[in-house]
């Protein structure tokens, strides 16, 4: 049990679906909508006038999420072929991290 979430990290807004060798990001206890929308802002922002950098971007919503949550638990990162994608808490948030937005979920 707990809040889980997968975010499904997409370079841009063309394709909604998970595919399996997406890179995904692990949430256990912080994947409430609000929780998915508060990392983006904030990646968004740090990621100013080079938010289409993809690569970057991953990294840095990682980063942003990595800051918030304590401890050694409840955060992963993988590809979603190999995470709890259908986890009946939140399910998956497909975002394109060219512009941190949500554009699916799952």
């Amino acid at each position: 049990m707990g809040n889980r979430a997968v975010i499904c990290m997409k370079d841009n807004n063309k394709e909604t679906t998970i595919n399996d060798n997406d890179l995904g990001i692990y949430l256990h206890w912080n994947g409430s909508e609000d929780d998915i929308n508060h990392f983006l802002e904030r990646a968004k922002i740090l990621m100013d006038n080079r938010l289409g950098d993809v690569d970057y971007g991953k990294a840095r919503l990682l980063g942003v999420i990595h800051e918030e949550i304590k401890g050694n638990l409840s955060l992963g990162l993988d590809k979603c072929k190999y995470l709890d994608t259908d986890n009946f808490d939140n399910g998956t948030y497909i975002v394109d991290c060219s512009k941190m937005e949500v554009i699916n979920r799952v």
